[in-house]
């Protein structure tokens, strides 16, 4: 049983910048659980009232805040030059996983399975993208979270808006072969593994989108989910080990694709998974025992130790 007194005063990082309406409900849900057990919580949004995060004499943080600043190791590490004890990754993971092109390099070189990619700059590589990965192709920016500005591109002709639109988040554009298979996400709490949790978009939808993600009562979430023994290890081993060489700490959600063959593609790590009714992370640990106010204290006590 933890000593709510020992965690001090509470700030709740919440809203922001970018996913701003997803973290909101993030983080009052994550809030209530905090408040509902006693401990001395209230929310902040840095991007409204940055000053009383400096000024508020806070023991800890709890960051709920998705994409952008609260995912990118920038809040982290203004959070670590305060010593404020902070829960999930540090500056440098966030960081990483935050570039899917710098956690793609990472992992290949390890030799865990990610698909090939290319990075693009100027619209006019197209041709010789499409030479070198064929059709469809997932195009999208490299950092960023929730589906925003991905695209799946199954024509030539698809292509052009599919790359302004993932432009338009950074200066970069990742495209890898798209993979039309099953998905999965496997949730990571401080190295321990959590039940996988299988997305099942509506027939509606080309993929789990933002929409899918959040507004979709016919998105579907198994868990736990009919996999084979023997790919479940093999999911869960790279999973940990992309944890690992990442510099991961604390809760992260650590994302799957299938191909037709059976066979899993690790596709990104998310290091501040959401907390609402459609969220993956609380489905997993919740069939693993661990009601929500449960797993909301087990991340903030990491930050004890």
């Amino acid at each position: 049983m933890i000593d709510v007194k020992k965690l001090g005063r509470v700030a709740v990082l919440l809203g922001g910048d970018t996913e701003r309406e997803v973290s909101l409900k993030s983080g009052k849900a994550v809030l209530q659980a905090l408040l509902d057990q006693g401990v001395d919580a209230f929310a902040l949004d840095p991007r409204d009232n940055f000053a009383q995060l400096k000024e508020g004499n806070f023991d800890r943080a709890y960051i709920v805040l998705h994409g952008g600043q609260g995912e990118n190791g920038e809040i982290q590490g203004f959070l670590k030059t305060m010593n404020i004890p902070f829960t999930g990754c540090g500056t440098l993971a966030s960081a990483i996983t935050m570039d899917k092109i710098i956690s793609k390099h990472i992992w290949h070189d390890l030799s865990l399975p990610v698909l090939p990619w290319v990075v693009m700059h100027a619209l006019d590589e197209k041709d010789a993208v499409i030479k070198k990965l064929g059709l469809p192709l997932a195009v999208k920016p490299p950092a960023g979270g929730s589906s925003i500005g991905v695209s799946k591109v199954k024509t030539y002709s698809d292509f052009d808006a599919a790359y302004h639109l993932a432009r338009k988040e950074g200066e970069a554009v990742l495209v890898e072969p798209w993979v039309d298979g099953r998905e999965f996400a496997l949730p990571i709490i401080n190295g321990e593994i959590f039940p996988i949790v299988e997305i099942i978009p509506s027939s509606q939808r080309e993929f789990y989108d933002y929409d899918a993600k959040y507004k979709d009562s016919e998105t579907q979430f198994p868990c736990p989910c009919d996999l084979p023994e023997d790919i479940r290890e093999h999911m869960s081993g790279v999973a940990l080990e992309a944890y690992r060489t990442t510099h991961c700490r604390g809760m992260v959600r650590v994302d799957f694709k299938m191909d037709h063959h059976g066979k899993p593609w690790l596709f990104e790590i998310n290091t501040i998974p959401g907390y609402t009714s459609s969220s993956l992370v609380p489905r997993s640990t919740r069939v693993a025992g661990l009601d929500f106010p449960e797993l909301v204290m087990k991340v903030l006590a990491a930050t004890l130790s």
